[in-house]
């Protein structure tokens, strides 16, 4: 009797605890930008609370984390070498478990690696600016396999690198590389399919179901295509404008947020436009929904370095408030709150409401390097998604700045 009685007590006692969950892939669980944390502290916000930071090298990859390990990418110079380097580090520490390195040019301009990795069972995939495409134990960082997409004449050059992350579809590992991607053997990397060579887009592929089929998502600047990932056949595609968000997908409906904000059926075999705003652009960074209510940054005033948090109603496309911040940045959601990331460096916990911007809690907890000392386009911006998983908080800017935050507290 008395050991039940313990028990029950044991049970309710972890049920009030926070929950955690691990963030494997680019855009959380669902791709989707949301994060399935509960009972962590929105008030949190606080330098106390800060784990742990460290420096990872030029790059806006962002993290995926599995358990207690954390995984991300920079280029850094090492013995006068442009290096990548894939970590694994502790997610209670930041000590290194392991690394992985390779000679890649910083790119120049906006240096760094722009692609997220991705984790599939014990095994961690990742993907350079140049083309390295890489297949590693996420235990040890040992090398599976590995291919140059360009080296190996699959793709030609990108001038700003690639970006897209590795999307995992049952045996397939795809990338938006080409006019409407790439697929490859995830366990041997052997090539399956490919398009024809030409400039591709920023956008990382997004999986949706679609009558009893999975179809892979790849918005390619101008075209959002849908593609049949098993062999690369175009099952339809939409003029889209220029952009390079990813699509949200909502059960039977799919938002797209490029030039123009659309939304579609995706009941029928084809898409049918519900409603667009013309008048709304969010050309890179996609957000999250919440409560029938979309929140995301949209263009950037690149003259007055301004940019633009908006809440649109799904219902009908309208406009329902927008805040203005210093220079665009990335947002995720958990539950009903939003977590944003300014390019400037600062975090914001708030409320999910149409009713307004309802900050929570806010501070600056990244170290920011003064741009007006720098030169053009190497300048220290956070334009890397946040994540929360497993009661901790993850920001990054594009000198490789990492800082952990403890959500709990």
């Amino acid at each position: 009797m008395k050991n039940s009685l313990f028990l029950l007590l044991l049970a309710a006692s972890l049920a009030g605890t926070a929950q955690g969950d691990d963030w494997t892939q680019w855009r959380g669980p669902h791709a989707n930008g949301v994060s399935l944390e509960q009972n962590w502290n929105a008030k949190a916000l606080r330098a106390d609370n800060i784990l742990w930071t460290t420096e990872l090298g030029f790059g806006h990859s962002a993290v995926a984390v599995q358990g207690e390990a954390v995984y991300t990418m920079g280029n850094r110079r090492i013995s006068g070498i442009e290096t990548d380097v894939i970590y694994c580090l502790d997610a209670g520490t930041g000590n290194i478990r392991w690394q992985h390195r390779y000679a890649c040019s910083d790119g120049g301009e906006d240096p760094g690696p722009g692609s997220t990795p991705v984790i599939n069972g014990d095994r961690l995939y990742t993907l350079s600016r140049e083309g390295h495409l890489l297949c590693l134990n996420a235990a040890t960082g040992h090398l599976r396999w590995s291919r140059h997409i360009v080296n190996d004449s699959l793709a030609k050059k990108h001038h700003w690198g690639f970006s897209t992350s590795p999307v995992i579809a049952g045996d397939k590992l795809l990338l938006n590389i080409n006019k409407h991607g790439m697929a490859f053997n995830k366990n041997t990397g052997q090539l399956l399919w490919n398009s024809q060579k030409t400039d591709c887009g920023y956008a990382t592929p997004v999986l949706m179901k679609s009558h009893d089929r999975t179809l892979a998502l790849i918005n390619t600047k101008r075209k959002l295509q849908a593609i049949n990932p098993d062999n690369g056949e175009i099952v339809w595609a939409n003029s889209v404008g220029w952009g390079d968000a990813d699509p949200v997908v909502l059960k039977n409906r799919l938002l797209f947020t490029g030039q123009t904000l659309r939304l579609y059926d995706t009941e029928s075999a084809r898409p049918k436009l519900i409603w667009q705003n013309k008048d709304l652009s969010f050309q890179f960074q996609s957000g999250a929904v919440i409560n029938g209510h979309y929140y995301g940054f949209g263009a950037c005033d690149w003259d007055n370095r301004k940019q633009v948090f908006n809440c649109i109603d799904l219902s009908d496309g309208t406009l329902k408030w927008q805040q203005t911040f210093e220079m665009w940045g990335a947002s995720t959601a958990a539950g009903d709150k939003l977590i944003i990331q300014t390019g400037d460096g600062e975090t914001i916990i708030a409320q999910a409401s149409p009713k307004g911007f309802t900050p929570i809690s806010r501070a600056r907890l990244i170290a920011m390097a003064d741009n007006g000392q720098r030169q053009n386009r190497r300048h220290c911006y956070c334009w890397t998604y946040p994540v929360l998983a497993n009661g901790r908080l993850y920001i990054r800017n594009s000198d490789g700045n990492l800082v952990c935050i403890a959500m709990q507290r």
